[in-house]
């Protein structure tokens, strides 16, 4: 039987072992061949361990997304004010030394942690949309929209937090997706490929037609890996 290739992506790995966990339980005979089960529930306790892996993965990838567009909009602000100090208008250049006072007090921001990033970023921008100061903003054409840009990316990053401190929740010390996808392989290739393939010669009228399901999802994402594979090269 045609194994599994290994350079498939971690979420297509999983998602033929969900394929091959359906077929395999619709099939009488993991009712009746108990090796045969053990294999399938080894492989379908590592895929559930995977799915809940990715998810971590992605949520942490997604909050170090939000918080490199939170940093660009901070430079960004920080950048602008800075140009408006050498505008060729007083008022300007006055109400320009203002706000750049209140940017002046988080300078360094970016290279704190997430939560006291997060905390500063919120009484930065409490301080710029304070009625005090809100005159001397609308003088500087393109500051408003850079507030409200720092503000949004603020919001966008609490979102991404909450939902990788709900993905961590009784799962701290878990593997990482990658680490998880080389044992469900295994399981997939040599244990339970092996197995049919032995049991496929020794009872090929029992075992064929389950055999035929699960190499043609093999198969099927095989071949979607080789295309990917291609296209890849090509670019």
């Amino acid at each position: 039987m045609k194994r599994l290739l290994y350079n498939s992506r971690v979420s297509e790995v999983d998602d033929v072992a969900d394929k091959i966990e359906r077929i395999c339980k619709a099939n009488p005979l993991y009712k009746t061949d108990t090796h045969l089960s053990k294999m399938v529930d080894e492989i379908s306790a590592l895929s559930q361990k995977l799915t809940s892996a990715n998810k971590r993965d992605k949520a942490v990838s997604t909050l170090d997304e939000a918080d490199s567009v939170r940093d660009e909009a901070q430079t960004a602000l920080g950048g602008m004010i800075s140009g408006y100090l050498y505008f060729p208008d007083s008022e300007k250049v006055e109400a320009a030394q203002a706000i750049r006072a209140i940017v002046k007090k988080y300078a360094g921001i970016t290279t704190e942690s997430y939560a006291r990033q997060s905390a500063l970023t919120k009484s930065e921008i409490e301080e710029l949309k304070s009625a005090a100061i809100a005159e001397k903003i609308a003088l500087l054409p393109g500051v408003p929209e850079l507030i409200e840009r720092l503000e949004k990316a603020q919001e966008d990053f609490d979102r991404a937090n909450d939902e990788y401190n709900k993905s961590r929740v009784g799962d701290k010390e878990s593997p990482s997706a990658t680490s998880l996808k080389k044992p469900l392989l295994s399981a997939i290739n040599d244990d339970l490929l092996g197995y049919l393939s032995t049991m496929k010669k020794i009872d090929s009228e029992t075992y064929s037609p389950l055999c035929a399901l699960i190499e043609s999802e093999i198969e099927r994402m095989n071949e979607a890996v080789s295309e990917r594979d291609k296209m890849s090269a090509k670019k």
